[in-house]
């Protein structure tokens, strides 16, 4: 997954924004589709991995972005 602005300043930020909406498609499909908010999850899961998920702007952090801290989620979550 690729964040095109990393530590983004905009609280509006359409790149940040479809940025985000991709991260929740691919924890959908990699953790069965299920109807979930897929980034709240996430979040929580990164909080307690990393102590931080999300910039005093509300985007995530870079690191949530890293396939290990996504591989990390998807392999808790199924497992």
């Amino acid at each position: 997954m690729i964040l095109r602005h990393p530590n983004c300043q905009m609280q509006r930020c359409e790149t940040c924004m479809e940025d985000h909406m991709q991260l929740e498609e691919e924890l959908r499909k990699r953790c069965g589709g299920h109807n979930l908010d897929w980034l709240s999850k996430y979040h929580t899961f990164i909080s307690k991995r990393l102590g931080r998920a999300e910039t005093e702007w509300g985007w995530a952090t870079p690191e949530c972005f890293e396939e290990d801290n996504i591989r990390a989620f998807v392999d808790d979550w199924n497992n």
